[in-house]
């Protein structure tokens, strides 16, 4: 039943236009109706089974002032608060590198090392230059891409990581609103290519994304700040950046 339903407005088209101008106008119609119904059915089925709906960094909770762009020796980077408090701001933004680290890892060489290696192109006399009262030193995650556009990367305290630039796709903010379960954030990553594991056989599309969580507890002015943070990294890695989120029920 649904196979003649969705080729029946196709081949009436069909039938109508080439009755009147030949087979080929009507074999070119029914296409055209084919092609706009599976379009429109794939929009549905989005838009049915999403748990949020995705939207541009624009309906993300409330925007902040844009952190400046900073021009280094090797690189442009960005210095990023994960939260506005400085209770445990730290500990955070540490297990936010660490999993960006593991995550990228997965899909893309990387290469890591500290001050004065290969891996750490903003280094820290380039920071201090550009320190502020804004932006602590110890507590920013900071996220660069070379000026020859090869590599980006980020850095953290005096650690520091590498891979090709333009190969992330896709930076994804979810927020978890608490309801009858507790309320939490996590962060996806879509990528180019596939992951570097993935098993012989398997399609390529269903490998290019992982996710993870962030360790902040859930609260509506972290919300602010972590959204303002991922859209910064989204924009200095050259991906596109989606804020989605859901009631966690």
């Amino acid at each position: 039943m649904f196979w003649l339903l969705y080729l029946l407005p196709g081949t009436l088209a069909a039938w109508k236009v080439g009755s009147d101008h030949g087979f080929l106008a009507g074999l070119a119609a029914l296409i055209a109706v084919l092609v706009a119904q599976t379009a429109l059915l794939f929009w549905l089925s989005d838009r049915m089974n999403g748990k949020g709906a995705t939207a541009p960094a624009g309906e993300t909770p409330r925007q902040q002032p844009e952190v400046p762009l900073q021009a280094g020796a090797k690189a442009r980077f960005k210095r990023v608060l994960l939260t506005a408090e400085t209770e445990g701001r730290c500990d955070a933004t540490r297990r936010l590198y660490e999993d960006l680290k593991a995550t990228i890892g997965e899909y893309l060489h990387v290469e890591s090392g500290g001050e004065g290696s290969d891996a750490a192109m903003v280094s820290s006399m380039e920071l201090a230059a550009a320190d502020d009262a804004m932006t602590p030193l110890d507590d920013a995650l900071v996220v660069f891409r070379s000026r020859d556009l090869a590599w980006s990367g980020f850095r953290f305290g005096s650690e520091s990581f590498r891979f090709r630039y333009w190969l992330i796709s896709t930076v994804r903010f979810t927020e978890v609103l608490p309801a009858k379960g507790g309320g939490y954030y996590a962060v996806s990553l879509e990528f180019k290519v596939s992951a570097r594991n993935r098993p012989p056989g398997t399609s390529p599309g269903s490998w290019r994304s992982s996710e993870f969580e962030l360790l902040p507890d859930h609260s509506a002015s972290r919300s602010d700040a972590i959204a303002a943070a991922l859209v910064e990294i989204a924009g200095v890695l050259g991906a596109k950046y989606e804020y989605q989120s859901y009631m966690n029920v």
